[in-house]
């Protein structure tokens, strides 16, 4: 159950005005919300974990605005600085997983492995693949950042499936779920950006990426429950 509080509650506005702010393309109006996004849901992760605050994390958090912020500014001329900034925060996430994954039962695990998880690790390898193709084409000189994220991603989406598969624990089930958005957020936004440029894509990108940043926090928030409940 999610208590609304006062720092959520800006979140979910601001991040609806941002979004209409998109839809309507009204820049001065993403210039005043979008900044507030990510701080009103690292307030509300700190009003919630109170002292067991995890500063890597938070770091992440950090990063995630920061590339935001770039892109808010110019994202033609802060292109590929904006693109090296998001590479970091996937890799704390990715190291978030690897933890969670090397306390599982693998014997357990090997039990749990079906076709869902198989359909999962087809369907990656595929749009990680066919994206990566499709750049190859028109993104010469930032192709390699494009591959260390279709590596990211596939790690990320593979080992979360597992995470999910093994112990469908609501901290699993907010990761899967800000790793779908995380996943679908920068296809569209490589879509949008490198073939069509539609504002259906964009709003898909914008909306994906805004609510992968509750189900994050919803996850680091579960996980430090789980924590806390070991040390007791």
């Amino acid at each position: 159950m999610v208590k609304i509080n006062a720092s959520l509650s800006l979140y979910f506005i601001v991040s609806l005005l941002y979004l209409f702010s998109i839809i309507i393309d009204n820049e001065n109006l993403s210039l005043i919300t979008k900044p507030i996004i990510i701080p009103s849901i690292v307030f509300f992760y700190f009003l919630e974990t109170k002292k067991n605050v995890n500063y890597w994390f938070v770091m992440s958090l950090f990063l995630f605005f920061i590339g935001d912020m770039l892109y808010l500014i110019n994202d033609k001329e802060f292109f590929e600085l904006g693109l090296f900034v998001f590479l970091m925060p996937y890799l704390i996430v990715l190291a978030f997983i690897f933890e969670d994954f090397k306390l599982l039962d693998k014997k357990r695990l090997i039990t749990q492995l079906n076709l869902s998880f198989l359909i999962v690790f087809f369907a990656l390898l595929y749009i990680a693949i066919s994206l990566l193709n499709v750049l190859s084409e028109g993104f010469n000189e930032d192709f390699l950042y494009f591959v260390f994220f279709g590596i990211e991603l596939f790690f990320m989406g593979i080992f979360t499936a597992l995470l999910y598969l093994a112990q469908g624990k609501s901290r699993n089930f907010f990761l899967m779920f800000a790793v779908i958005s995380f996943i679908i957020s920068d296809i569209f936004f490589v879509i949008n950006k490198a073939i069509y440029g539609l504002l259906v894509l964009n709003v898909v990108c914008v909306f994906s990426q805004t609510i992968s940043y509750f189900f994050y926090v919803k996850y680091m928030l579960e996980r430090t429950l789980l924590d806390k409940s070991k040390a007791t």
